[in-house]
């Protein structure tokens, strides 16, 4: 698969679980997740993806776990995971991450586990992160680099 249709998920309010690992996705358009209101599990793992949208997660009040791993990222935007106030686990791992925006884990005050090991992160920009992480999040964050 290499794309997501807007909409494609509408119908499917009772969905839990999604897994789209290993396609080639490179996007996830807008309104592509839209009426998964339940979905609490969602892996986009061993993709192509290479940003992630503003709001793109938003509608998706019950996430818990968001795997973005093996994929091409580089940076993390502000309000890139917005509205993710349930997420307590977070996989960023593997992709080729330089820079992660000072808010872009704001709201997420659910947060347990963020993993960015192997990725393009200088020992400064990891300090950054971490800084920002506990700055914007009250809770106590495990971060793995």
């Amino acid at each position: 698969m290499r794309t997501i249709q807007p909409n494609a998920f509408a119908g499917l309010p009772n969905l839990t679980g999604l897994n789209l690992y290993n396609n080639q996705l490179t996007i996830i358009p807008p309104k592509a997740l839209a009426g998964l209101t339940n979905l609490d599990s969602l892996d986009l793992g061993n993709n192509q993806l290479t940003t992630i949208p503003p709001n793109a997660f938003a509608g998706l009040p019950n996430l818990t776990y968001l795997d973005l791993g093996r994929n091409k990222l580089t940076t993390i935007q502000q309000n890139a995971l917005a509205g993710l106030t349930n997420l307590d686990s977070l996989d960023l791992a593997e992709n080729k991450l330089t820079t992660i925006q000072p808010k872009a884990f704001a709201g997420l005050t659910n947060l347990e586990l963020i993993d960015l090991g192997d990725n393009q992160l200088t020992a400064e920009a990891k300090k950054a992160i971490e800084e920002a992480i506990r700055k914007a999040l009250p809770q106590r964050v495990q971060i793995e680099f």
